[in-house]
């Protein structure tokens, strides 16, 4: 068996390990989430210098450890320059990295999950992106890949495909007139939202732009899911609280 495989990946997070090494989580290409080690990463002269920073895209090389894999080669794909100098921006970056990393098991060999946040971070580097948007976008392609896509297209209770006008987080999917009623997590959604959700799951993020759908409207997709995703998967993520905090600022 090979000691040694490459793959690309994006940088989740670091931590500290001993004096002069760190932890890094990512997400590859090849191997889904997983952690390795960069050795000497924490001294001044160190061979990979700012490489591991969070949301790089990297091509590494690594050697099968004892307990982890070592990172010994590593270059940058793509470091997403203009979105650094963005705080906003680096928020929302934030927030996709932070979901991802809750939502995904290491090990699980899904080239999805890395091709979306790079395509994700790729989308939120270009200067006239809405960042709003690529981030509803994010949030309900990741849905769908990991398996917690809710039901938009017939009432989760009865199947009827009419009168739909409430989502219940506590069934996973939208309600129609009739069962709505009996629902305690019901929110209320229109017709044209459950299409709009529709349109951000199948647009490639080269033509989001195609997408017509208001502030208002991107605000209540990205409530949805946090609904969904705090009922079904108990998840807090401290990266839409500042999320939150900056808009409501913004709007004032």
């Amino acid at each position: 068996m090979a000691r040694t495989f490459r793959s690309e990946a994006i940088v989740l997070r670091t931590s500290s390990l001993g004096e002069a090494d760190k932890i890094i989580t990512l997400i590859s290409k090849e191997k889904g989430k997983l952690a390795a080690v960069a050795k000497g990463i924490r001294r001044s002269k160190s061979r990979f210098g700012a490489r591991f920073e969070l949301f790089n895209n990297l091509s590494l090389t690594f050697f099968k450890g004892r307990s982890l894999p070592i990172i010994t080669q590593a270059e940058i794909i793509d470091g997403y320059l203009r979105l650094r100098r963005n705080f906003s921006k680096i928020n929302y970056a934030y927030a996709m990295v932070e979901l991802l990393d809750k939502m995904t098991p290491e090990y699980q060999q899904e080239a999805r999950y890395y091709k979306l946040l790079a395509a994700s971070l790729s989308a939120l580097n270009k200067l006239s992106v809405d960042s709003k948007l690529v981030l509803a976008a994010f949030d309900v392609k990741l849905l769908a890949i990991s398996g917690f896509m809710p039901e938009l297209s017939r009432c989760i209770s009865c199947k009827s495909k009419s009168g739909l006008v409430g989502f219940d987080s506590g069934r996973g999917g939208v309600v129609c007139q009739n069962c709505a009623s009996s629902g305690q997590t019901v929110q209320p959604i229109s017709p044209s939202l459950t299409g709009k959700i529709k349109e951000l799951l199948y647009a490639p993020f080269s033509l989001l732009f195609e997408v017509k759908i208001n502030p208002t409207d991107t605000n209540l997709v990205s409530n949805l899911v946090k609904t969904h995703l705090t009922y079904h998967l108990h998840l807090q993520l401290k990266s839409r609280l500042t999320i939150a905090v900056d808009n409501k600022n913004l709007a004032k």
